[in-house]
């Protein structure tokens, strides 16, 4: 099951998969802000999150993640190792180089400041089983097993999406949206890769249903032509 909720200045989906229906384990995707909206849809699903993970680690998606540790603080936070540079000590520089690419400043920034380091870093092959604690239930471990990580850079270098073959879902974050995809003119984008990447989940069966990082989502797998 996955729910949505559209959050922070640059309407980011945020989504919180409840891994398995009988389990309250869940994992927050990409909290771009609005904390309190997040942890409303946790309480009135009843579900307790073991982790954040996110998609890549531009400014705009990770705007809610120290309030979210603040509510929830045994949650992991996990990210590709090709961006862990967008958190801890080196997050600063990287994260004021991109809002000034994009043009955009506020208060929210503070939100940038002093960012965990990541707990797990995730590679291409990966699954949500490892945020699963050990000693769950085997359902549980299986559940969380289905959704696996690709390796999709080009927005980012550490670009990910979260692909669930079995429910055909695909969580593809800043990588694929509806009828487009993402900029490459951010930290470590790379047009070359972003094409390679576009290409890789061309090949996902077009049953696959699509939950990217803005805009509409659920919608039927289509990857455009790649102009750039």
């Amino acid at each position: 099951m996955i729910y949505r909720i559209e959050t922070g200045i640059l309407e980011v989906n945020t989504y919180i998969i409840q891994l398995e229906k009988a389990s309250d384990a869940a994992v927050i995707v990409d909290p771009g802000g609005d904390a309190d909206r997040i942890a409303q849809t946790v309480s009135e699903k009843r579900l307790a999150p073991l982790a954040v993970v996110l998609t890549h680690g531009h400014f705009d998606h990770i705007l809610g993640l120290k309030d979210m540790l603040a509510l929830y603080p045994e949650a992991a936070v996990a990210i590709h190792e090709a961006d862990r540079l967008c958190l801890g000590d080196t997050s600063a520089q990287v994260h004021a180089e991109d809002t000034a690419q994009a043009g955009i400043r506020g208060a929210w920034c503070a939100c940038l400041e002093r960012l965990p380091e990541p707990d797990v870093l995730l590679h291409e092959g990966d699954t949500l089983n490892l945020l699963v604690p050990a000693g769950a239930a085997a359902s549980l471990q299986q559940a969380a097993a289905d959704w696996s990580v690709l390796s999709t850079p080009g927005h980012s270098p550490g670009s990910v999406c979260l692909y669930n073959a079995a429910q055909g879902l695909l969580i593809s974050g800043d990588t694929l949206f509806y009828g487009s995809y993402g900029r490459t003119d951010l930290h470590g984008g790379s047009a070359e890769a972003l094409r390679e990447s576009l290409l890789r989940l061309s090949k996902l069966p077009d049953t696959v249903r699509v939950y990217p990082g803005h805009g509409p989502f659920g919608f039927p797998l289509f990857v455009p032509p790649f102009y750039g």
